[in-house]
């Protein structure tokens, strides 16, 4: 395993938590800290990060331990980058580049792939000049920087700007698709319901305590204890027997300084967050940085702007630890399934939340409709009548006004 020295400065309030999910983040690229280098100082500088008597106590500390690589807990600008690879003489990574390699690993679909490809070389092409350097160190003994499909990055200008047009116009046109399919579900009335969380909070066996519960269809998703298990946004459309339909958006987990380009690359993801009805904010019930990461959560929903839109607070795994907050919160264990059925309550109440109780007479020989009806929303009472079925239901007034329309229409089948 290679070893690494990390590098922060107490800027940051959370920065031993952001160190030690650095050090967890490292672990998942094969990189063991042997060391870590904490600057006390607030003012950065603006050519290596740290002042320059911390520069040579890091030289010293790199040489006498072996270290293969030095890891800082940062974005480093290009001229940052350029002058610590002068310095130091050892491969030298930042934050960004730490994750932008596990996205990477993860990349299984077209759009994913491309996306995190788009974020690579954006990140590479402002660095060109210290990055060369950088890997020209490696060998037997240094991290081989990656891309998706384990191709080596090209470091040559013209090609990286032709990468990244020829990208972001594919991109574009799966974006496009993406957005007719969204649109399509905002006009047909869609509940959504978007997973929103950590990576690792468990967001993903949630979706899949839900199947499990609501007896859908739908096959499970792909749910592993590792960081950024999926990046591909994955919606299921569950409902309760007898009861409203809903879609739920299991979305990419967030991270502290997620790079910009990431970001930039997300926005489909993102916009789905952003287009939903409800958010579940999913919190990991056995995680010590608590704070930082819904610090985290709570900045990226404000960026996208979806601040406005309600939400529920989930903590998982209650099977394994005892969660205590100010806050309201469900908690719920995705192995026992322990609360699931609350949240589903939960959840169907602000379905609920704008409607009202309307009666409509369904003739006899309109079987389909009745059969639509009670297969799709949420029933009070059915009775039968001299002129057909009379059933009392829980509905907006436009989901009334378009059944009426329907029972009015003999021509219409459902």
């Amino acid at each position: 395993m290679l070893k690494a020295i990390l590098v922060t400065n107490t800027t940051n309030d959370y920065y031993l938590d952001s160190l030690k999910e650095l050090e967890n983040l490292a672990l998942n690229l094969g990189i063991e800290k042997i060391d870590e280098l904490i600057w006390n100082n607030k003012t950065i500088n603006n050519n290596t990060f740290i002042g320059s008597g911390k520069i040579l106590e890091l030289k010293r500390a790199a040489e006498i331990l072996s270290a293969d690589i030095v890891i800082f807990d940062t974005v480093l600008t290009p001229n940052q980058f350029k002058h610590l690879d002068e310095i130091l003489d050892i491969q030298i990574m930042d934050r960004s580049f730490v994750i932008l390699q596990i996205f990477s690993l993860h990349a299984r679909s077209e759009e994913s792939i491309l996306e995190v490809s788009l974020a690579e070389k954006e990140y590479l092409l402002p660095r060109l000049l210290g990055i060369r350097s950088n890997m020209s160190r490696q060998g037997g003994s240094s991290y081989n920087a990656k891309g998706p499909g384990e191709t080596k990055l090209e470091l040559d200008r013209r090609v990286l700007e032709r990468d990244i047009l020829n990208i972001k116009r594919k991109l574009s046109i799966i974006e496009n698709k993406k957005d007719r399919n969204r649109d399509k579900r905002l006009n047909n009335n869609s509940f959504t319901v978007s997973l929103v969380g950590y990576t690792n909070a468990g967001k993903s066996s949630l979706m899949n305590s839900f199947i499990k519960v609501l007896e859908s269809n739908n096959e499970e998703v792909l749910s592993e204890n590792k960081l950024f298990a999926t990046l591909e946004t994955k919606i299921k459309r569950l409902k309760k027997k007898n009861d409203k339909p809903f879609l739920l958006v299991d979305t990419v987990g967030f991270i502290s300084n997620l790079p910009t380009e990431l970001i930039h690359s997300f926005n489909s993801t993102l916009d789905e967050i952003a287009a939903s009805d409800l958010i579940i904010l999913v919190i990991d019930g056995t995680s010590n940085n608590n704070m930082l990461e819904l610090n985290t959560i709570y900045n990226i929903l404000e960026n996208i702007g979806a601040n406005d839109i309600e939400r529920i607070t989930v903590v998982t795994k209650s099977d394994l630890t005892a969660y205590a907050s100010d806050y309201d919160y469900i908690s719920v264990s995705n192995n026992t399934l322990e609360g699931i059925d609350v949240l589903i309550e939960t959840i169907y109440h602000y379905i609920h939340k704008n409607d009202s109780i309307f009666d409509l007479i369904i003739e006899y020989n309109k079987g389909n409709i009745l059969n639509y009806i009670i297969n799709n929303y949420k029933i009070i009472k059915l009775e039968n009548t001299d002129i057909g079925t009379k059933v009392k239901l829980l509905i907006s007034k436009e989901e009334h006004d378009t059944l009426l329309s329907y029972l009015h229409d003999s021509t219409y089948n459902i």
